[in-house]
């Protein structure tokens, strides 16, 4: 939960044995809220007012993803959080 002025911005470290991650964050309210998520060097961004998905691709290991209010947005959100880290490929792996 997001909630003005004490926690306008939250966290949460992961990691990818992949190196690619999927997160998806969704709320009612209407609220702006921007969404970071970060794995190695790879970072996207995105803001919605009900919900935000980002992909990116980077390299295998700790990963984080963090999400706050958006410019001017006041009050409390409730919101939920969705990671899917697909499996390291086993050829890839292998170096094959």
């Amino acid at each position: 939960m997001l909630r003005y002025p004490d926690d306008i911005a939250t966290s949460f470290p992961f990691a990818s044995v992949s190196g690619i991650a999927l997160v998806r964050a969704l709320w009612r309210g209407g609220e702006m809220l921007k969404m970071t998520l970060t794995c190695g060097r790879a970072t996207t961004s995105g803001a919605g007012a009900h919900g935000v998905s980002l992909v990116v691709s980077g390299r295998p290991g700790p990963c984080t993803v963090a999400i706050a209010f958006g410019a001017n947005e006041r009050g409390s959100v409730s919101y939920t959080l969705d990671v899917q880290v697909p499996p390291a490929d086993p050829a890839a792996a292998a170096g094959r």
